[in-house]
Order: C-alpha cells, then sequence, then structure tokens
C-alpha cells in the first residue's frame, strides 16, 4: 500500500464534511473555526498533510487527546461507570480520514478483511452481523444439529491493542515502508490529560490500545482482530468490533462437547499472543437448539477458558437483541414490549404539553426505534404476539392521531 497526496481541494471537501460541534479540540481549534478560517487554511494544511504522508511522520503535536469521563449509569464513585470521551485536534482528524479513506480501499480491494467482521464496513452493521448468526443457528437446527454458541467478552479490548503487534499485523498486509512508517508514527509517543468540572490534568502517556476519538482507530481495531478466525478448528465467528460469538454445531452430543473444550484451548492460546484479556464474568455459553435437545442431562453446565469456568445461559443479549437458546424471541418480545409501554406512558404525559410535530419526534425516538431494530431477526413472533405489539402500535396512534407518523 503507498499513500497518496492531496490538494487543497480535498482540505476545503474535508473540513465542510465536518460536523459542527461546541466542543473544542487540545489546541482549542473549535470545527466552525476551522470552517469559517478555511479558505486561508487549506494550502498550509495540504502542505502539512503531503509532507506527513511522504515522509511517513504524524504530527506529535497531533497525536494528544482531551479525555472527559462521562457518567453512564450505576454508583458515581466507581470508576468503572463512566465512559471516557476523548477529543483529538480538527486537523489530526482530518489526516486520520485521509488515510482512513485509503486504507479501506485498499483492503476492500485485495479482500483482506475477513467476512465475518461485520463492524465499521460499509454494507454492514449490527443487523447484517445478528442476521448471520440467527441464519446459521437455524440451518444447523434443521440438520437436526444442536449449537453451542460461546459469547466471548474481551475486556477493555480497544484499550489495550498492543502496539508493536498491530504494526507486526499492518505489515504482513503489505502496509510497509514508508506507509507502514506512518502508521508506526501514528501509534507512537501519544499522549493524554483529563479535563473535569474545569480542571486539567497532567499529560500521561499512552503505550497501548486504539487512539479514541479517531475515525481510523476502528479500522485499525478490526485489522487487529481480522486473524481471529485462524485459530479456530471446529466453528465459525461472527464478529462486530470486538463482540464475538464462536459457534460449534454437531449432531453428536459428545464431539460438540470435545470441540468445544478444544476451542477453548485455542482462544485461550489467540488471546495470550495477541494480549487480549478474556472477562470470564462477562463470557457466557449457550446451548441453541430445540427444546427436548437443548435439555439433554448430558450437555455441559460450565466450560473452561483461562482457568476460569465459563458459566451456560439460556438466554443473552447479544447486539442489542435478547437471544434465548430456542431462537423463540420471548425475552425479546418482553423487552419490547416494556419499552413500548414505557413510550406510551411518556407520550400520555407529553401530549397536552408539546405540538403534534413534537411528539411524532418522541415516538421515533422511544416507540419505532424499538419495534424497527433487528426486526427482521425477531419478528418472526406467533400472530398472538404480533397482535399484541400492534395494539401498542395502535394506542400510540391514537394519542398523537393528528400528527403525520408513517404507517408501522
Amino acid at each position: 500500500m503507498t499513500l497518496n497526496t492531496i490538494n487543497t481541494k480535498y482540505v476545503l471537501d474535508a473540513i465542510g464534511r465536518l460536523k459542527n460541534g461546541k466542543a473544542s479540540d487540545p489546541d482549542k481549534v473549535t470545527i466552525k473555526l476551522a470552517k469559517d478560517a478555511v479558505k486561508f487554511i487549506a494550502y498550509p494544511i495540504m502542505c502539512i498533510f503531503n509532507s506527513s504522508i511522504t515522509n511517513g511522520i504524524f504530527p506529535d503535536v497531533w497525536k494528544t487527546a482531551n479525555v472527559t469521563p462521562i457518567h453512564k449509569s450505576g454508583s458515581k464513585s466507581d470508576l468503572n461507570n463512566y465512559r471516557p470521551i476523548s477529543v483529538i485536534s480538527v486537523f489530526a482528524r482530518m489526516l486520520e480520514r485521509l488515510v482512513h479513506d485509503q486504507l479501506s480501499e485498499f483492503l476492500t480491494f485485495n479482500n483482506i478483511l475477513t467476512s465475518s467482521q461485520a463492524a465499521f464496513r460499509k454494507l454492514n452493521s449490527t443487523t447484517t452481523s445478528l442476521i448471520s448468526s440467527t441464519d446459521h443457528w437455524h440451518e444447523n437446527m434443521d440438520n437436526n444439529k444442536m449449537n453451542l454458541a460461546i459469547f466471548l467478552d474481551l475486556r477493555k479490548a480497544f484499550d489495550t491493542v498492543d502496539h508493536s503487534i498491530l504494526i507486526k499485523k499492518l505489515n504482513s498486509y503489505g502496509i510497509v515502508d514508508r506507509t507502514g512508517d506512518w502508521f508506526e508514527s501514528y501509534l507512537t509517543n501519544r499522549a493524554q490529560f483529563c479535563t473535569l468540572n474545569g480542571n486539567k490534568s497532567k499529560q500521561r502517556k499512552v503505550t497501548c490500545g486504539i487512539p479514541q476519538g479517531s475515525c481510523l482507530g476502528p479500522l485499525l481495531f478490526i485489522i487487529y482482530l481480522n486473524d481471529f478466525e485462524n485459530s479456530l478448528q471446529y466453528s465459525r465467528a461472527s464478529i462486530y468490533a470486538d463482540d464475538t460469538n464462536v459457534t460449534i454445531a454437531s449432531d453428536d452430543i459428545q464431539r460438540m462437547i470435545d470441540n468445544a473444550s478444544q476451542e477453548m484451548l485455542n482462544l485461550s492460546q489467540w488471546t495470550r499472543i495477541d494480549k487480549l484479556s478474556p472477562n470470564p464474568q462477562k463470557t457466557e455459553f449457550m446451548i441453541i437448539g430445540h427444546p427436548l435437545k437443548a435439555k439433554h442431562p448430558s450437555l455441559p453446565e460450565s466450560l473452561v477458558l483461562n482457568d476460569h469456568n465459563i458459566k451456560r445461559v439460556t438466554q443473552t443479549k447479544s447486539l442489542g437483541l435478547i437471544v434465548d437458546e430456542n431462537l423463540s424471541w420471548e425475552a425479546q418480545f418482553n423487552r419490547t414490549m416494556d419499552k413500548i409501554n414505557s413510550g406510551i406512558w411518556a407520550l400520555k404525559r407529553l401530549k397536552n404539553i408539546l405540538p403534534q410535530s413534537q411528539l411524532s419526534i418522541v415516538y421515533y425516538a422511544l416507540v419505532e426505534s424499538q419495534l424497527r431494530y433487528g426486526d427482521v431477526v425477531w419478528g418472526s413472533l406467533s400472530r398472538t404476539k404480533l397482535a399484541a405489539l400492534q395494539r401498542l402500535q395502535t394506542r400510540v396512534l391514537k394519542i398523537i392521531r393528528n400528527a403525520k407518523i408513517k404507517d408501522t
């Protein structure tokens, strides 16, 4: 792969595509300021970008991130309940977008990325990943096979990527010479500081992990996981970023158990070599099949991964949907009903306060989003359950009967 230089038109287009936001980067530059000054800075920015590409060096001044902790849920005294939001230089984001587009084109043209990875790729989404998994499970069940699905959770996967290993993987895919030097420069000598309640911490070096707040980081992450399938012998993987499930299928229970035990050893070896850490508390497995077969007494209640017991579950959450061992979608249906009822309660409270146009926005956010997400996966319910969903939908429409809402 060889990175190509650009002209000023690219800089003008790149700044124009940036979404306006209030946050300023570590240099106190906002996107609005960059857009207002674009005619004056386009040429020097082009020169900096082209110099970076031709010399294989990412500017050190653009390697610093401003991290703000945002509380998610739970106790505010528990640091695990905060999500770090990173803001990097506006111009660093533009240069990363330039490299991202060329790297993505290179990977696609050479068919390098595994088809089992659905994240951060065109024409792929969480829904396509869910369809791939459920279709595979249904096909095995139609062929009288059981599915042993391992739902693998990697602890802080984005933050623990080893830079030296990532650089070796990039080199193995043909990203070498000056282009390889650019990626090595991009990953090294990075720093970050934290801002909270107007207070700014000291800068600390970042020695591992994918740079947060960037468009290039997620693409590098899926490259890091791209060889995951090579470690498997008896199973098929379905991956969305670090959300991974591995399925072993067989019509012989003992063979399935033996193959699953071997795959757990393979997973353990792969994570150890790539310096990733499975989370035994969140990693689970499920026997997916017809109800009578799923209750067979020979089926295991636990597996071993990295000397930890991985528990068997009857249902689990995967990419926003609740998957159960019989693929009945009963739990997903109940959850959707609860969410829609909550949306109805909110609309009743708001119907005398907001105009109908605003009620429509609330409807799409709280009700339709629940009905639409993954409906091609879990929507094969009985007529009784579909009728129940339709009744709730009718109640919503009665509340905002004068609003122009698309027929659902």
